[in-house]
């Protein structure tokens, strides 16, 4: 095979490839949708106190536009993602966010879709159960990837 040929083989290839590599970088590829749950956080903030993420990781969420929960305290974080050095920052001790989840009285949970396995992490055992103990669901909105629910005192729905 000719240096042509190789050049035109190699062409024909990346055209070949092309539908699929933009098809990949449209939201619809993608697992979730964070400009979704930006957007339910937005509304679900309305009168709440603090936001808890199910699992912690799922701060990533709120990365891509952060003023959806400017107002809304991370009730389990400890260090920001600047001050830990990490992209997501630390959490608390599950007793710290205990303490903290109980002082609120109307939170905005993101959470993962349903039928996901439970994180056994003691952190977030300690979400999970005082929110369960404590709380009721007030109301979850599913977005791709994700669901967006007010959890609150009873009475405070």
């Amino acid at each position: 095979m000719g240096r042509g040929e190789t050049q035109l083989a190699a062409g024909a290839a990346l055209l070949a490839l092309l539908p699929l590599s933009l098809s990949l970088r449209t939201p619809q590829s993608r697992l979730d949708d964070v400009t979704a749950v930006a957007s339910a956080v937005r509304t679900a903030g309305k009168g709440a106190d603090g936001i808890l993420y199910l699992p912690g990781r799922r701060r990533v969420w709120s990365l891509a536009e952060p003023d959806s929960v400017s107002g809304l305290r991370d009730l389990a974080l400890e260090r920001g993602p600047a001050d830990s050095g990490t992209l997501y920052g630390t959490e608390a001790a599950p007793s710290v966010i205990r303490s903290r989840v109980l002082a609120a009285r109307r939170i905005v949970v993101l959470r993962d879709p349903a039928g996901q396995p439970l994180d056994p992490a003691a952190r977030e055992r300690t979400k999970r159960g005082v929110l369960a103990g404590h709380f009721e669901e007030c109301g979850t909105v599913a977005v791709r990837g994700a669901r967006v629910s007010v959890y609150a005192r009873p009475g405070y729905c």
